[in-house]
């Protein structure tokens, strides 16, 4: 007994920190979960990768590059890492079915020189541009370091200074608005060196910078254009990544790596005519083949766009998080929407899958809040995991003879979801005895359900999520034929009051029932012998669970029954 008791306050301590992630639904868009892209660290130094609004439990590991980084601390909301020696490696953060990925790129601290000084001499802003009056412009390599911060050089308080591929910490600190001039011999706009300078109005770029790094601008929601020079031949991930206000994009013609063709407001890869980077007033010109992969993330005043006849493929994050997104034309020469590629996208009301498409990815619209109506054309032989999850607005839904696999929780947490049907020439599922579910026919598992889901005779399992975050189910019963119920399958049902098992159950597993804040009873089968310390997590209102014939009035008194805690 003192052994289980102990067992027992373990369970009830971690359960207890779970309860604010089950008990109170699932994440809205506002609350998404993130984790930095890329982070950078010295050798020797510490570094603390915050996982922004997650309430649950994290996993957190080194996946790839362990000689170069060490976790030293973790927590659910955080991790910090320590820089072993210089090269790059990935920290990942694991939450339940969702893997959250940071490139850390680890980097020996430069060593000043004698006599070298981290910030030159101040002197008045470059006259190449603000005072044509005085004396002829100084050649390009004699412009100084840095202007002072304190000199109001330009209209409406608008500050001038040279960046010399030192001072972006400088420069970020400037309170108002920055007007940023390169100094001619930069070669690089480093990794996130400009990172969330809201401040940053323009900035000019000489023909010696090369690469723009990952995330150079990310976050620089003042920014409203940006001219590339010929001599860039790299641009990385994420380099202008929510830009909010960006409304001008420009490539040098001479550029051989990159163009803006059309005047298009974009950035084209030549090689394989992908736009990696567009914003609100992009016109996707014809001869673009794919829309690369978070071209337009985070892009919140793009309000429409159409795409030519020559786009074969929608990438990962391409619209993500694009709220203000309203209407898009997809041709009919798509093949593939990405993972993620209209991930909240919440102004879609209505959305046009042409008939070329044979893959939808993971995450392709979710948390389109707003998606009323969805046509899943006769080609698509892949829907991604959760990739309808969260679209509240969603009535019903028909899988086409063609699909062949469908992801985890594909339709989860969609509130209003009340008829699924699936083609009777389907190979692979089948809705029989019109159940307003899916139903794998190999296994015999109900994958996915809804409000009006009547469990059919010969199902043995509800599958993993099946009905997660199906709010508006209020009561179901399991047949006989049921054996299995999968991890999280009833997880944030809120509206369930009445559950009735079948008499062959002999696991309650993991999170299954979490989050069922309106069950007031529960009368368990006999069979029963092993539940989950995580089972019944956030039911606050269970008083009752019946099960071999005695009643116990909490969870917590249940669990300390004597059934196996697994």
């Amino acid at each position: 007994m003192k052994k289980r008791t102990k067992q027992y306050f373990t369970a009830g301590t971690i359960a207890a920190m779970m309860v604010s992630s089950y008990g109170t639904g699932v994440p809205t868009m506002a609350a998404k979960v993130t984790l930095p892209r890329t982070a950078k660290v010295v050798v020797g130094a510490k570094k603390v990768l915050k996982l922004k609004n997650n309430k649950r439990a994290a996993k957190w590991k080194v996946s790839k590059g362990k000689k170069y980084v060490k976790i030293v601390k973790k927590s659910k909301k955080s991790c910090t890492v320590k820089g072993i020696k210089k090269g790059n490696a990935t920290v990942q953060a694991v939450i339940g079915a969702k893997k959250y990925s940071c490139k850390v790129k680890v980097t020996v601290k430069a060593k000043n020189k004698v006599g070298e000084s981290k910030r030159p001499s101040v002197s008045p802003a470059p006259e190449v541009s603000k005072r044509p009056s005085v004396s002829p412009a100084p050649e390009k390599t004699e412009i100084p370091a840095t202007a002072s911060p304190g000199v109001n050089d330009g209209p409406e308080g608008i500050v001038t200074i040279v960046y010399d591929g030192t001072n972006s910490d400088e420069i970020k600190n400037v309170s108002g608005k920055v007007n940023v001039i390169v100094k001619e011999g930069v070669t690089e706009i480093g990794y996130q060196a400009f990172e969330e300078c809201s401040g940053l109005t323009s900035i000019t770029l000489p023909k010696s910078v090369t690469k723009i790094g990952n995330c150079a601008f990310s976050g620089c929601s003042g920014l409203t254009s940006i001219t590339i020079p010929e001599s860039v031949t790299e641009i990385g991930d994420s380099a202008f990544w929510k830009c909010s206000n960006l409304e001008s994009i420009k490539v040098d013609e001479n550029n051989k790596v990159y163009d803006s063709r059309e005047n298009c407001n974009a950035i084209i890869e030549k090689s394989g005519n992908v736009l990696i980077v567009g914003c609100k007033n992009t016109k996707v010109p014809e001869g673009v083949t794919e829309i690369g992969a978070s071209a337009f993330e985070d892009c919140s005043g793009l309000a429409s766009i159409m795409l030519p006849d020559s786009v074969t493929k929608i990438g990962g994050d391409a619209f993500r998080c694009c709220g203000g997104l309203a209407s898009i034309m997809l041709p009919d020469s798509v093949t593939e929407i990405g993972w993620g590629a209209f991930y909240g996208c919440s102004g879609l009301t209505n959305i046009m899958i042409p008939e070329s498409v044979t893959k939808i990815g993971g995450d392709a619209f979710r948390c389109c809040s707003g998606l009323m109506n969805i046509t899943i054309p006769e080609r698509v032989m892949e829907i991604g995991g959760y990739a309808f999850s969260e679209c509240k607005a969603l009535t019903y839904i028909t899988i086409p003879k063609s699909v062949m696999k469908i992801g985890q929780g594909a339709f989860s947490c969609c509130d209003n979801l009340e008829s699924i049907k699936v083609d009777k020439n389907n190979k692979i599922y089948d809705s029989r005895e019109n159940c307003n579910a899916i139903i794998e026919k190999s296994s015999s598992a109900l994958i996915a359900g809804c409000k009006n889901t009547e469990v059919p005779s010969g199902v043995t399992q509800m599958g993993e999520r099946a009905f997660y975050g199906c709010s508006g189910l209020t009561r179901i019963t399991l047949p006989e034929s049921v054996t299995e119920i999968g991890e999280f399958a009833f997880s944030d049902c809120s509206g369930l009051t009445s559950i009735t098992l079948s008499d062959r159950i002999t696991k309650i597993g993991d999170g299954v029932f979490c989050g069922c804040s309106h069950l007031t009873s529960m009368v368990l089968p006999n069979s029963v012998a092993e539940v989950n310390s995580m089972a019944f997590v956030g039911c606050d209102n269970l008083t009752s669970i019946t099960w071999k014939g005695k009643v116990y009035g909490s969870v917590n008194d249940f669990l300390d029954s004597g059934v196996k805690i697994i």
